[in-house]
């Protein structure tokens, strides 16, 4: 039988026995199998099943842990002997884990990014139809893949990944790789119940279990990693790779209140705020802690996950090209000077987030003090429309990964918000801090130093002040042996604050000048 010109039956079960005698492809079918066999069970309990658990559970690409680290499966070597032996192992003590699924990718990291309309409880709804679908003995494998196709937020990948989870042995997953593999063998089919029938003869003639086993053989094929007799055009696969890589510390909302001395509260109308917007500015005036408050909130934004923060600090000359991409000299491997289209530390770190399952936090420092339409350029229609990519004026297309947040600082001394452009300001949640007491008193807590009567001077000082956008913040105190800087500090970073802002008001000054502060403080 020829399937295409040269690639006759005999030749694709020649490339079948090959696929058989690697034992990483084994393995990588049983983990296929392990976890379709659980997605089975979880599916079939829709009632187990809200968003938060559809996505982590079905619509992620998944990763595998045993004792608490990341393996990487699908960046195995066959020469990795011990590691596969390991595994196998692993799985048959049941001491394997798999989170997400190891079958398909849907693109994103979220079910319906595409569904800005829609609450999470509509999206809910959503899935549940799904589910009903898939549970419906009624029903015939192709006619579930079409109904749940047709559901808001479904698409073909996702819809056929699970009825072939739910049919392991009827149906075949329709995707851009399949359906690339299957034409790369010279099968033609114009719809998606051509391109069923196409598999189920290609599933007879080679006796393969089941269409998960069939899937990852023809992928495999497609991307030529067998014995190459058969040739066939590779296609990129849109999956991020799966690093091997310890999960950070989990970090809790109460380990958050705990260290920065902020209620449970108002930490969970935070970060509601961000994960809505997908980035969030703390405003307030100077000393108030914002960067150290950032610095927490990527803590936990990151625990528990796979996923980084960086830091990165704008100022007046910070421009386009530094934050998305811009031309720089290069001299090349002739030593010819060059100009080259370089990413700039935004698209790094997206590019990296990229690679993660958890989220991402980039903090930017004094955001306020850098043009930011100009600095944002395209970055302003993103932030936005998380779902979308649009091209670089570089050249290139480019998205913001769904599980990248940015977190900036703002001082509102110089009415930052008031200058920043509106449709700017739209796209940031807006979080209010002002001096906060008990951070000092939790700091020093350490230090053993008594703050509390430092923290009445700093109390009669803001109501003096009488505006909450100048007052003087608690950060410029957040140091060890503060009782041997103390002076140092107020003399030359307060009281040159002070003579600026009552410039007008002399007498005001006077009380809070360091010698009459520090007889205050001896009492």
């Amino acid at each position: 039988m020829s399937i295409s010109g040269d690639i006759t039956l005999e030749k694709l079960k020649t490339e079948l026995y090959t696929f058989y005698e690697k034992p990483l492809n084994q393995l990588i079918v049983r983990i296929r199998r392990f976890r379709a066999e659980q997605i089975r069970q979880l599916l079939s309990r829709p009632e187990n099943v809200d968003l938060d658990t559809f996505n982590k559970e079905i619509w992620s690409i998944g990763y595998g842990m045993i004792n608490n680290k990341r393996v990487n499966i699908f960046e195995m070597s066959e020469k990795d002997t011990s590691s596969i032996e390991a595994l196998k192992q692993a799985i048959e003590k049941g001491e394997f884990q798999y989170y997400g699924n190891s079958i398909w990718g849907s693109g994103s990291r979220q079910f319906g990014p595409q569904l800005t309309h829609e609450t999470d409880l509509d999206k809910q709804e959503l899935i549940h139809h799904a589910i009903k679908i898939l549970n419906d003995e009624k029903k015939s494998p192709i006619e579930k893949a079409r109904e749940i196709y047709q559901i808001r937020g479904f698409g073909y990948n996702t819809a056929t990944g699970q009825v072939m989870v739910f049919h392991p042995d009827q149906f075949a997953l329709y995707n851009k790789e399949s359906k690339s593999a299957l034409k790369g063998l010279g099968y033609t089919f114009e719809s998606i119940d051509e391109f069923q029938q196409q598999m189920t003869e290609l599933y007879t003639e080679l006796g393969v279990k089941d269409y998960l086993e069939l899937d990852f053989f023809l992928f495999q094929l497609n991307q030529n990693q067998l014995s190459k007799s058969i040739h066939v055009e590779p296609t990129e696969i849109p999956q991020d790779p799966i690093e091997n890589t310890e999960l950070n510390q989990t970090y809790s909302i109460s380990d958050l209140s705990n260290d920065i001395g902020e209620s449970t509260e108002a930490i969970n109308r935070w970060i509601r705020a961000i994960e809505r917007k997908g980035q969030g500015i703390l405003y307030g005036p100077p000393g108030t802690g914002k960067t150290y408050i950032a610095e927490w909130l990527a803590k936990y934004f990151i625990g528990g996950g796979e996923g980084f923060s960086d830091l990165v600090q704008f100022h007046p000359s910070y421009a386009y090209e530094d934050f998305i991409q811009g031309l720089r000299p290069v001299t090349n491997e002739n030593q010819v000077l060059q100009y080259d289209v370089v990413p700039g530390r935004f698209l790094e770190f997206c590019e990296k987030a990229r690679t993660k399952t958890g989220d991402c936090v980039l903090i930017i420092d004094e955001i306020n003090r850098a043009n930011l339409s100009r600095v944002f350029g395209e970055l302003m229609y993103l932030l936005e429309y998380r779902d979308r990519s649009i091209p670089l004026a570089g050249g290139g297309n480019f998205s913001i990964p769904t599980n990248v947040k940015v977190i900036g600082t703002m001082n509102t001394a110089d009415r930052s918000i008031a200058l920043m452009d509106n449709a700017l300001r739209r796209r940031f949640a807006f979080i209010s801090l002002y001096p906060n007491y008990d951070i000092l008193r939790q700091y020093h807590q350490q230090t053993e130093t008594n703050v509390e009567p430092l923290i009445e001077v700093l109390h009669d000082l803001n109501e003096q002040i009488g505006d909450p956008h100048y007052e003087i913040g608690i950060s410029f105190f957040l140091i060890e042996n503060l009782h041997q800087h103390l002076g140092d500090i107020w003399c030359m970073e307060i009281e040159p604050y002070l003579e600026e802002y009552f410039f007008d008001q002399p007498n005001k000054i006077q009380q809070f000048r360091w010698q009459s502060v520090n007889e205050r403080l001896r009492v």
